[in-house]
């Protein structure tokens, strides 16, 4: 099993397995194997498989029958996606894509429960680069950031051995060489010829660089009551609300907003750098999708927008265009795009 490319988590070479001593009655059938290839026997079989959503990314999902070593499987598919925790039935092709084993041309998906919460393998860095570990949730502990690679990826180290990370998902942790983690948690995969461990969220990643603090106001609920809760604290962590408190608490930073907060809106398909000039005034409606296109007005609005672009050189104010529009979507209520 071997993946290689983040865009769609699908791989191009081949390694050793890495066995394990694990009796072959415990492991995922359809993914141990003893072949140096790494491939499964499995493969063009259509097989059903049972297991629990371990990490959810673009392009599929990981589930595992259980914790431990050859559990794990991708499953490359952007339908019927489970959450983490889901248990979940799915029936598919086995396929080696370039040296990964997946789950493929699903024909059949089935939620069966819900609510459990996967505990992520503890492995030591120097004991992660085996065949028999891709795909699962592992974690590693008391980590430092060593380097940062390109496309995203940065080094961690513990005991003299390293092990990459990567952002498959997208999360709100920038590393910084130095960085001293508690706790490194992802799925397993293997891209460019490295192991590397795919962090599923922001707190996938544990450590006093991650910001973790208080925000105080008035909390507007959006929930069924449309409650307003005066006074209140939100705790965040990462990227995450972890809990509204009504007295704030102990031990971190607390920033009074004193005004009121709101769930942030999400943009869900926009232009941001576009959003620095006003509405195009079109005097008309459209009928078709690209029609507007071919306005007069559009063109001189395109002409403005390169020119704001463009000044003092191409593409100098590039970044300058999406701060701006950033600015003006908080100010709107806006918080993802």
């Amino acid at each position: 099993m071997a993946i290689t490319d983040p865009a769609d988590c699908r791989g191009i070479s081949k390694r050793s397995t890495g066995l394990s001593d694990t009796p072959a009655s415990l492991h995922l059938q359809y993914q141990y194997t003893d072949d140096l290839s790494g491939d499964s026997p499995y493969a063009g079989q259509e097989v059903t498989i049972s297991g629990i959503g371990r990490g959810i990314f673009f392009t599929g999902y990981f589930i595992a029958e259980a914790p431990g070593p050859w559990q794990a499987i991708f499953v490359y598919s952007k339908r019927n996606g489970p959450n983490v925790g889901d248990e979940v039935r799915v029936t598919g092709t086995v396929s080696e894509y370039n040296g990964l084993t997946e789950l493929i041309e699903i024909t059949d998906f089935q939620l069966i429960s819900f609510g459990h919460e996967p505990t992520p393998l503890a492995l030591d860095v120097q004991t992660i680069p085996q065949e028999q570990y891709e795909s699962a949730l592992i974690q590693v502990k008391d980590v430092a950031v060593t380097s940062l690679e390109d496309y995203g990826e940065w080094v961690i180290s513990a005991g003299g051995a390293t092990v990459r990370c990567d952002d498959m998902n997208d999360y709100v942790y920038f590393p910084q060489v130095g960085d001293q983690l508690d706790t490194v948690t992802g799925n397993l995969t293997y891209t460019f010829d490295e192991f590397k461990i795919q962090p599923r969220k922001t707190n996938d990643i544990s450590g006093d660089v991650i910001p973790h603090y208080i925000l105080g106001g008035y909390v507007v609920t959006m929930n069924a009551d449309r409650e307003i809760l005066p006074d209140a604290y939100i705790e965040i962590l990462g990227d995450e609300i972890v809990e509204i408190h009504t007295i704030p608490p102990n031990g971190f930073q607390i920033i009074s907003t004193n005004g009121l907060i709101f769930p942030g809106l999400i943009d869900a398909h926009n232009h941001p750098s576009y959003n620095v000039l006003d509405t195009i005034p079109f005097q008309n409606l459209f009928t078709e999708r690209y029609d507007w296109q071919n306005d007069p007005i559009y063109g001189e609005f395109k002409d403005q927008i390169n020119g704001i672009r463009d000044f003092g050189g191409s593409d100098v104010q590039e970044t300058n265009l999406f701060k701006l529009a950033e600015v003006r979507a908080l100010t709107a209520g806006t918080t993802m795009i």
